[in-house]
C-alpha cells in the first residue's frame, strides 16, 4: 500500500505546485505551435514533420521536471523514511517515477491529440503518434528517475541529468518518429511498436533497481 501512498503524495504535491507543471505543459505547446513560423507553412510539409517535432518537444519538455522526481522528498526527509521502510526501495522508486510520468508524459500524450488535429494530421497518423508517445514516454521518466537519483543533492543537477540521459533517449525518439514515417510510406508500424515496447519494458525491469542503488550511493 505504501507504493500507492507515494504516488498519491507525489501527485498531490505536484498539483499544489502548479506553476512548474503548467510551465512544462506550456513549453510543449509553445514549441509545437512555433514550428510553422520556423518552417515553410505548407500543410503537406507540416503533416510530414509534425510527428517528429512533437516527439522532440515532448522529450525536451520531459527534461524540465526530471530533477524534481526525488528532490522534494530529499529536502523534506521523506526519502530517508522510504529508505528505512520495510517496503522495497525499488518499488517506491518506481512509484515516484510513475507519478512523474502521469503528470508529464501522460499529459503530454493527451495534449498531442488536439495539437495534431490543429495541423490536420489524419486519424491514422494521430493514432500512431498517440500510441508511440504512450509507449515511449514511460521510458523517459524511468531513465530520468535514475539520473535524478544519481545527481541528487548536486548543484546544477538538471543540466547533469540532461547530459546523462539525453543519449539514452535517442533510440526512443528514433523509433517513435519512424513509426509515423513508416505509416506515411505505407509500411507496417508494428516493428516500431515492438521495439518501443521492448525498450520501455527493459527500462521498467532495470531502472527501478538501478535507481534504488543510486539513491543509496547519493545519500551515503
Amino acid at each position: 500500500m505504501i507504493a500507492i501512498d507515494v504516488i498519491r503524495q507525489d501527485c498531490t504535491l505536484a498539483l499544489r505546485q502548479r506553476g512548474e507543471l503548467l510551465t512544462l505543459l506550456l513549453f510543449f505547446v509553445v514549441v509545437v505551435t512555433l514550428i510553422p513560423f520556423a518552417q515553410n507553412p505548407d500543410p503537406a510539409l507540416l503533416q510530414k514533420i509534425m510527428p517528429g517535432m512533437m516527439w522532440i518537444a515532448a522529450l525536451l519538455a520531459n527534461l524540465l521536471g526530471l530533477h524534481r522526481i526525488f528532490h522534494d522528498s530529499y529536502t523534506d526527509g521523506t526519502l530517508e523514511q522510504l529508505m528505512l521502510s520495510t517496503e522495497s526501495l525499488a518499488l517506491n522508486c518506481l512509484s515516484k517515477m510513475f507519478a512523474h510520468w502521469l503528470l508529464t508524459g501522460f499529459l503530454l500524450t493527451l495534449i498531442a491529440i488536439p495539437l495534431g488535429a490543429m495541423y490536420n494530421l489524419n486519424a491514422a497518423t494521430q493514432r500512431v503518434l498517440f500510441i508511440t508517445l504512450l509507449m515511449g514516454t514511460p521510458c523517459l521518466s524511468l531513465l530520468g528517475g535514475f539520473a535524478s537519483a544519481l545527481t541528487l543533492g548536486l548543484r546544477n543537477s538538471n543540466t547533469l541529468i540532461a547530459l546523462l540521459i539525453f543519449p539514452l533517449m535517442i533510440p526512443t525518439l528514433i523509433f517513435g518518429t519512424n513509426a509515423c514515417v513508416a505509416l506515411s510510406a505505407g509500411d507496417s508500424t508494428y516493428p516500431y511498436f515492438a521495439i518501443l515496447a521492448s525498450i520501455s519494458l527493459a527500462s521498467l525491469a532495470l531502472c527501478p533497481i538501478a535507481t534504488a542503488s543510486a539513491l543509496r550511493i547519493s545519500l551515503e
